[in-house]
């Protein structure tokens, strides 16, 4: 009986919508981004420890669809949000809203309602914008697993985009450093001259503390000191845990190496470029969190200034343009004790982190 009012169907000509299944385009699966302006010392979550850096008030990713078709914003998990009333958070596709995000979002997903599913036209570049915006200051947030539904459009991704790819990409291998028997600096600490071996920097909030330029380092000399973290304050100003080694002109440039609070071992390292924190990572030796980790910076033939930790070399380097570059240290939310030698005294507050961890 079934089929036969099946083939009487066929025969008369009637037809039934079909059930499709919307295709889902993901841009950054499985990767936090971290939007704001690092205003986050006021956060109600301390997870934006596993994030990238803050990488601004807006994220922007570029993309066309392959016909005419309705398009939805979904994304996975959000951290972070404050109904503030200073600020607020926008997702839109070019300049239409998709989704306003509120406290009460945090900790799960939220999706573009049907009656916001905006119309896309092939042929042009389509822009998502996630937003955060106020006055003096914005609300800092993390987002993960955004992704962008059709009904029936193939989606390719196009620039803008954030930070050149959706995906975490291999790290770059740095040709072997062909200045490692470069002799070290001398003269560069502070208080050398009279026999000092050390220096203490020490700064409870995001502002941090920074040692002032310390001195410069030009191609075939190099930098040999080691660092030991000292205090590691709790609070939930999770990302501002970190230990900068800077260069400072003509913008600071340099490597942030982060420590997961309450432990101080170390969580990942990410590049400070033209001054402004950026989601580049890197990863060197591991870092000995209740011990002196041996640091050396050094500028090479290669035209690049190499960062090792405890033996392991960085694998993301700076050009130096085969010229001097002056250089200083910060602390964010740590008390860092830096010294040529790793006997040197430090201050009277044993940690006992757990094992070590690396970048």
């Amino acid at each position: 009986m079934k089929r036969f009012f099946v083939f009487a169907c066929l025969i008369l000509g009637v037809s039934f919508p079909l059930v499709l299944h919307a295709k889902i385009y993901f841009i950054n699966k499985g990767v936090k981004y971290h939007i704001g302006d690092n205003h986050f010392a006021t956060s109600e979550d301390s997870d934006f420890l596993g994030a990238f850096p803050v990488v601004g008030q807006e994220w922007l990713q570029g993309f066309t669809v392959s016909q005419a078709d309705k398009v939805k914003v979904h994304i996975g998990k959000i951290w972070g949000v404050d109904d503030c009333d200073y600020c607020k958070v926008f997702v839109a596709i070019d300049g239409h809203d998709m989704l306003r995000l509120s406290q009460a979002n945090n900790g799960g997903p939220i999706d573009t309602l049907t009656v916001l599913a905006m119309t896309l036209q092939p042929g042009v570049t389509h822009v998502l914008k996630i937003a955060s915006i106020g006055r003096d200051k914005v609300d800092d947030f993390m987002i993960e697993d955004v992704s962008v539904e059709t009904q029936v459009a193939e989606i390719e991704f196009v620039a803008p985009r954030p930070f050149e790819t959706a995906e975490p990409t291999p790290e770059p291998q740095l040709p072997k450093v062909p200045c490692e028997s470069a002799e070290p600096k001398v003269g560069w600490m502070k208080g050398e001259a009279e026999g000092k071996t050390g220096l203490e920097l020490e700064s409870k909030g995001r502002d941090g503390q920074d040692s002032g330029v310390l001195g410069s380092l030009a191609p075939g000399e190099a930098l040999d000191f080691y660092v030991q973290i000292a205090g590691l304050p709790a609070s939930h100003d999770a990302v501002g845990h970190a230990l900068e080694f800077l260069l400072t002109e003509p913008a600071k440039e340099g490597w942030v190496l982060s420590l997961k609070e309450g432990q101080g071992s170390g969580l990942h390292g990410n590049m400070i470029r033209d001054g402004i924190y950026r989601a580049e990572a890197f990863s060197a030796g591991p870092w000995k969190p209740s011990g002196w980790n041996h640091i050396r910076i050094q500028s090479c033939s290669d035209g690049y200034i190499h960062l090792q930790v405890n033996g392991g070399q960085a694998t993301v380097g700076l050009k130096s343009g085969l010229r001097a570059h002056s250089f200083m240290f910060r602390a964010v939310g740590i008390k860092a004790v830096i010294s040529k030698r790793p006997e040197a005294p430090t201050s009277p507050s044993p940690l006992g982190f757990p094992a070590p961890g690396g970048f």
